[in-house]
């Protein structure tokens, strides 16, 4: 009996460990591991891939952040640096990957190809992870290295040369200097030949001055010297074009407050140039706006009124416009200059935001009307956004404001001046759903101190908003389940499983006039249960709370591409006039893998027992 009772404990012990082992946590689609490293925190990074690991390819795009990601998915702090550990074994699972650095898992990252794939660009990737913050090196600057400070835009501003042997930044004493000494500075500095030159435009400088020999009729900024014998209004500054170039005729405004205001210039024989007072009248004026996309201005602008151009390049014809059936100035006449110019360089005011209200937002100073500074106006005057505190959640209420579906990208940086406007807000929080900033408690008040160049900036997707989303269920068996698709612009698409929870169910089967949800389908459950549709895919992830009367009012994210990399989102819905069943669920009675090894372990040690008993 004591025989019997200690083999009974030694079955009892293996069961135990072999239901502990049978019943370990299995990798989870997407998770990563380091393998081939000497400590736990450096590897080749290799991703578990329906139901294999495989590697992930090394090439030049996106590393950094990619391994930022990967550490983070891997539970460290930073990325130290990228290495290689051995090419690994098995199939390579994905070739193309580009993250933005921000994502908690490689699987919100755009991910190109999956599955069996060639890595075309390297070897396997691999990172050393840390959670000690790295130091960041500074950068070494080179003896006559430039950078203009103080202007509007990266190109344009004061010049400072870096005196190697002094190791300080210096202005740069104006001599009598031409376009020719000139025109290398500008390219030095990664940018076009400058459109004008001068003292003064951009203040005084407040450190040490150098004087810079010419040689050849060339600045030779390396033999910058340090003197005494010139002050700072003597400060030389330059204005770089950073344009790709001008086409023959087109029209620009510069050194306005804002976008719709400033001098006129032309681009003329490869320059551009301004335009004197006198030709420009009215029906000249509106063109320039109007083909600017600006409102036409009711009176003329007296010339002058934006500073006159340091070049003195101007048209050398006059411009005669007569008719407003010109669609372009460029069309308008040109004749021979008889008399001097005595208007000064024209300007006009299109007159834009005239009719502002408190609260109205626009963005200022890019390309076009979806991106830019972020400005808003309070007590009669437009202002900025301090880009303190200022994330994509707020980006995506103020592209929604603007009348766009959602923001791309918010960020901070000097591209942008603001023109010495006030600081109307900063520290925004916003959940990224709202319709307007006012939604999310945005309080106006005195002017506010905001760090220099640290201004909100924002580019949004040229789509308009939607207040709701029409939703469906596709190629369900009954009307309350089936693929979740959404109406948008008069198309019909999917929504991705990244995130997709019981909660949002909720919000699509009350939208859908059901009482309750029943199940989320991940995408491969989806595709087996309804297809895959042939339609586009309208969002990313969808994260709601579950009280939301319609899913636009949830935290959205948009794709990259025009497709889910699991696949679409599937919903049940309950009814009382349609099965509401779990489809995933084959039927009461099964057992669960963890129960049945434990009953089978069970039957085995009692058939074992009564043998020795027989």
């Amino acid at each position: 009996m004591e025989k019997f009772a200690h083999f009974r404990s030694i079955m009892l012990l293996m069961c135990s460990v072999w239901v502990s082992v049978g019943t370990a946590q299995e990798p989870e689609e997407f998770d990563l591991r380091l393998v081939n490293g000497s400590s736990v925190m450096e590897g080749r990074v290799e991703m578990f891939y329906q139901g294999q690991w495989g590697t992930i390819c090394h090439n030049s795009f996106g590393n950094k952040n990619k391994a930022q990601v990967a550490c983070r998915q891997l539970g460290f702090s930073y990325a130290e640096s990228i290495m290689t550990f051995g090419s690994g074994i098995g199939n390579l699972v994905l070739s193309e990957v580009a993250c933005n650095g921000n994502e908690m898992r490689i699987s919100d990252c755009y991910l190109g190809k999956l599955g069996k794939a060639s890595c075309d660009y390297g070897t396997a990737f691999g990172v050393v992870c840390s959670n000690v913050e790295p130091v960041v090196p500074t950068p070494s600057v080179e003896n006559g290295a430039l950078r203009l400070v103080g202007g509007p835009d990266p190109y344009r501003g004061r010049v400072e040369v870096f005196i190697g042997e002094e190791g300080q930044w210096a202005s740069i004493c104006y001599g009598n200097f031409d376009l020719s000494m000139v025109n290398p500075l500008c390219g030095q500095l990664d940018y076009r030949p400058p459109t004008s030159y001068g003292t003064g435009r951009y203040g005084p400088g407040t450190g040490p001055i150098a004087t810079c020999p010419l040689r050849f009729d060339l600045l030779i900024p390396s033999y910058c010297e340090l003197t005494n014998t010139c002050t700072h209004d003597m400060d030389f500054y330059i204005d770089c074009d950073a344009t790709e170039g001008g086409e023959e005729g087109e029209v620009r405004l510069v050194n306005g407050s804002e976008p719709t205001e400033g001098r006129v210039e032309i681009y003329d024989k490869n320059a551009w140039k301004t335009i004197c007072a006198d030709d420009l009248n009215l029906i000249a004026q509106q063109l320039v706006c109007y083909i600017l996309d600006l409102p036409f201005p009711s009176v003329v602008t007296p010339g002058g009124l934006f500073g006159e151009s340091s070049t003195h390049n101007m048209l050398s014809a006059v411009i005669n416009c007569t008719s407003r059936e010109t669609i372009h100035i460029k069309f308008c006449a040109r004749l021979p200059r008889t008399t001097p110019c005595v208007g000064g360089d024209a300007a006009v005011q299109c007159g834009m935001w005239s009719n502002a209200t408190e609260g109205d937002m626009r963005v200022s100073g890019g390309r076009d009307a979806t991106r830019g500074r972020v400005e808003i106006y309070h007590s009669g005057q437009w202002g900025t956004v301090c880009s303190r505190g200022f994330d994509d959640n707020d980006a995506n209420v103020i592209c929604h404001q603007l009348g766009f579906r959602n923001q791309l990208y918010s960020y901070s940086s000097e591209a942008y001046k603001s023109r010495g406007l006030p600081v109307w807000l900063t520290d925004l929080n916003c959940e990224g759903r709202e319709e307007h900033i006012s939604e999310c408690g945005a309080v106006l008040g005195e002017p506010l101190d905001c760090p220099e160049g640290s201004l909100g900036e924002v580019r949004c997707a040229n789509r308009p908003f939607a207040k709701t989303y029409e939703a469906r269920l596709s190629d369900g068996p009954y009307p309350n389940q089936g693929r979740l698709e959404l109406l948008y612009d008069g198309a019909w698409g999917a929504v991705c499983d990244d995130g997709w929870d019981i909660k949002d169910v909720e919000v699509v089967c009350r939208q859908l006039g059901f009482p309750s949800a029943v199940a989320a389908l991940n995408g491969w459950e989806t595709t087996k249960l309804y297809g895959s549709g042939d339609g586009g895919v309208l969002l990313k992830q969808v994260g709601c709370d579950g009280t939301e009367e319609n899913i636009v009012k949830c935290r959205l994210s948009y794709p990259v591409g025009n497709s889910c990399l699991r696949g679409a989102a599937g919903v049940v819905c309950f009814s009382d006039n349609y099965p509401s069943k779990d489809p995933r669920n084959a039927g009461p009675g099964l057992l669960s893998s963890q129960t049945g090894s434990i009953v089978l372990c069970i039957l085995l040690v009692s058939q074992m027992m009564l043998s020795i008993l027989i």
